[in-house]
């Protein structure tokens, strides 16, 4: 039952919010799937198995990037972990890097935005969240997450994990040879080059998805 909950969710979200929620061919994002300064999945899991989602949340300039064009990279790339069976069984983790976190991203403060991006992680991508890990965040940081705070469930808030200073604390979830050098890590960014091959080669079922849905909002009543 949850399960079709969360299926009716997803689809009721992209009708409401079509610009935010459609599904995209990974080869029409290929400029930002190629690019390595907006996040990827690490090569190595946490400490329990499960896969790890790095986003330099701190580099995002609003001036130059799209809030829209960021959906769709994040969406993609979680609709394509979700359909690993290590995810489906363990779940996934991400990492909130905000060690460069400025005031410029206020700008996509606003309660539309918001809401749309807690919708997104807590109701229409079909995986388990385990654990959100907010890295490095500066004293600012909090203007930032108090305007997403209304828009967060219990539950959510219950898997934030903060880690600042030394990252001991971090590092008791992860190993430190799969993080980026600035978090301690051992990760070259080299390596990571092709790391989107996993999300293009699952072109044709992203084209499904677009066939898929409900026809009218009275279906997800």
């Amino acid at each position: 039952m949850q399960s079709f909950q969360l299926i009716k969710d997803y689809f009721r979200a992209k009708i409401e919010n079509p610009e935010a929620y459609i599904v995209k061919s990974p080869k029409s994002e290929l400029s930002y799937l190629t690019r390595l300064d907006l996040g990827f999945p690490l090569n190595g899991r946490d400490h329990l198995g499960r896969r790890v989602l790095w986003v330099p949340l701190g580099d995002i300039d609003p001036g130059k990037e799209s809030f829209e064009r960021i959906c769709d990279l994040i969406l993609l790339v979680l609709e394509s972990l979700s359909l690993e069976e290590d995810v489906q069984e363990f779940g996934a983790s991400i990492i909130l890097d905000a060690t460069n976190f400025t005031l410029k991203l206020m700008k996509w403060c606003t309660p539309y935005k918001m809401k749309t991006i807690m919708r997104f992680l807590q109701d229409c991508i079909p995986m388990r969240f385990v654990a959100f890990h907010v890295v490095n965040a500066p004293f600012i940081f909090n203007a930032f997450f108090t305007a997403m705070k209304p828009f967060m469930r219990e539950g959510f808030k219950s898997k934030l994990k903060w880690h600042s200073g030394d990252l001991k604390t971090l590092y008791e979830y992860m190993d430190r040879t799969i993080l980026p050098p600035h978090l301690g890590g051992d990760l070259n960014f080299k390596t990571m080059e092709n790391w989107c091959k996993f999300v293009l080669e699952k072109e044709n079922v992203f084209e499904e998805f677009r066939q898929m849905g409900y026809v009218n909002q009275t279906c997800c009543t």
